[in-house]
């Protein structure tokens, strides 16, 4: 299964949605609400067996560094809205300058990062 890339899921929340013609079957429609996350990552065909045991329902694929410090990409299906989705709030800091804007003083000049790869 190819990654998107951007990794940005179906939107992202300080973005104007982007059209996503997401067709759930009837029994995964509204509660009982399921979410399941793994790494984007995970071996061929792992993404697929999945998807089929949970309504082959489309995958959503998203890198954390839009979202905050740290840079993971996940995978997620899950049968919740999308419509209306609203960031959480207070927006969690994106860089690690501004999540640790103390240790901007002491960070050594030969590393180049703006995020983490896990926090």
């Amino acid at each position: 299964m190819p990654l998107p890339n951007p990794m940005v899921g179906f939107s992202l929340p300080d973005q104007w949605p982007r059209p996503v013609n997401r067709d759930l079957p009837s029994q995964a429609m509204g509660p009982p609400y399921f979410y399941y996350e793994n790494v984007a990552l995970a071996p061929k065909g792992v993404w697929t067996i999945i998807s089929r045991f949970l309504y082959d329902i489309q995958l959503e694929f998203v890198d954390s560094k839009y979202f905050c410090a740290a840079a993971r990409k996940r995978g997620y299906i899950h049968n919740l809205p999308l419509e209306n989705r609203s960031p959480l709030l207070p927006k969690p800091p994106r860089t690690i300058s501004t999540a640790f804007p103390r240790t901007k003083r002491w960070w050594p000049s030969w590393d180049p990062r703006q995020q983490f790869n896990c926090l």
